[in-house]
């Protein structure tokens, strides 16, 4: 075969821990690396069926301030095999502010190996570690309250350097479609005016939603971070834009927002019922949103200080066992497979954290309109609440399936829960600048602290397939 590679290191200028291996080859040749972990368990392999003349090969998981092995081998199409054993040094990097390794609790080692295992956890800062707490992942579009989700096989996200006020709100003008080397595969600009913020989602038929806000001199009549985009994949362009002012005007909320701020801060598709879901913090009201218009079309309310037509409130089951979230951030649909008897034709399962971020001592909420200013912020020492939610639209009805405590470990404005391995049916969550993995009895199995100096309330684990789709 006799064939020849060039290296170069962080290819794209954005992810330090990656390089590009160029082979030089008069076959046809398919491929397949390992970055050679620290431990067994961390060694990251990739390899692909596709045969290519002059393949470019994008590496991963190289490890920071290390002199990295990856074993590259080459076949042809008559299976004749060459092997190099390249070494690609990250030395005398600048990393910055961000920490070179993370102390991961290991609390129960077969959740761990479950969840974390042969991925990685990611914060919303794109800084990626293993479960040796060992960074594999820096650089990446490092914008605070990044979505981290997969759309297409490639992850989206934006500048924390183009965003506006950046010490204030992190919505960005620009949005970026790229992999783990930081390729830019498509970006997204904002209308005039106007900026992206939060989070993004997709019906995998070509269409992409994405949250956003008006910039500046936001009013009573105009409010903020209430906007949601409508995209078609391909071509980039705006389909819809729809403003939810109007909807929010004299609401009650809960005083720990910016005057009229309405905060939306997630968005989801939800597949069973073809709709979209989104989640406003600031007066703890989830929307069910018609796909196609956005017009709401149900929404879990609080009755006492409502929000928008109670007509569309979905009705509590087992009112005993329920409670209204106060600030829950971030509302995710949820596959675990402890919850399967509640799905089916429209009818779906969401996690969501209740943080009881405004709220007094003893726990009531501490509320305003929406166009009042806000009085001083205090909040209780409550423990956190993830919470699981079945959503029956047949019947109009909410229930609480499942709620979490974390004594001590409260989050006071941001977090979120997710699910990850439905064999051990293991859920996740983050807590302001902590992270813990947890099976559905409320055993934690995975801790870590104090991630970094930005907010990993984003922050998610990366399966094995996850990272490999996205190279």
């Amino acid at each position: 075969m006799n064939a020849t590679y060039t290296v170069k290191l962080n290819p794209y200028d954005k992810n330090k821990l990656s390089a590009l291996i160029t082979i030089e080859s008069l076959e046809a040749v398919r491929f397949d690396y390992t970055v050679q972990g620290k431990t067994a368990n961390a060694s990251f392999h990739y390899d692909t069926d596709q045969y290519s003349v002059n393949p470019e090969i994008t590496v991963v998981g190289l490890y920071a301030n290390y002199l990295n092995t990856v074993t590259l081998n080459l076949y042809t199409e008559n299976n004749a095999v060459e092997t190099f054993l390249i070494s690609i040094s990250t030395q005398g990097q600048d990393y910055g502010d961000v920490p070179l390794a993370l102390t991961i609790n290991i609390i129960d080692g077969a959740m761990a190996e479950s969840t974390l295992g042969q991925g990685w956890f990611v914060t919303s800062a794109w800084n990626g570690y293993d479960i040796n707490g060992d960074l594999r992942i820096t650089g990446l579009f490092p914008w605070m309250y990044g979505n981290l989700k997969i759309i297409e096989n490639a992850i989206w996200s934006a500048l924390a350097s183009e965003t506006w006020d950046p010490d204030k709100h992190a919505f960005a003008p620009r949005l970026y479609r790229f992999n783990l080397a930081g390729k830019v595969a498509q970006s997204y600009t904002a209308p005039a005016g106007y900026g992206f913020h939060h989070d993004i989602t997709t019906d995998g038929k070509g269409n992409l939603w994405v949250l956003g806000s008006l910039l500046d001199g936001w009013s009573d009549e105009q409010k903020l971070e209430c906007f949601l985009y409508k995209y078609d994949i391909s071509s980039g362009a705006l389909l819809w834009q729809r403003d939810y002012s109007r909807e929010f005007r004299g609401a009650t909320v809960l005083d720990n927002t910016d005057t009229n701020d309405v905060h939306f801060n997630s968005l989801e598709y939800v597949a069973e019922t073809r709709q979209l879901i989104v989640n406003s913090r600031s007066s703890c009201t989830v929307l069910g949103l018609n796909s196609e218009s956005g017009e709401p079309e149900w929404i879990i309310d609080n009755p006492a200080f409502p929000v928008l037509n109670s007509a569309l409130n979905l009705q509590v089951v087992d009112a005993d066992n329920f409670s209204y979230p106060n600030g829950e951030h971030a509302v995710f649909v949820t596959h675990n497979s402890r919850y399967q008897a509640w799905r089916g034709a429209n009818r779906f399962v969401v996690s969501l954290f209740n943080n009881n971020s405004c709220a007094d001592e003893q726990g009531y909420e501490l509320v305003r309109t929406i166009e009042s200013d806000p009085v001083t912020y205090t909040a209780a020492e409550l423990d956190s609440l993830p919470t699981i939610l079945a959503i029956d639209l047949n019947a109009s009805t909410v229930q609480r399936l499942d709620q979490f405590h974390f004594p001590g470990q409260r989050s006071e404005l941001t977090s979120s829960v997710f699910d990850i391995g439905n064999e051990y049916y293991n859920v996740y969550f983050g807590a302001e600048q902590s992270f813990f993995v947890f099976d559905t009895d409320n055993n934690i199995g995975v801790s870590i602290y104090d991630i970094d100096t930005g907010l990993g309330y984003r922050g998610r684990i990366f399966t094995y397939d996850e990272l490999r789709s996205l190279i």
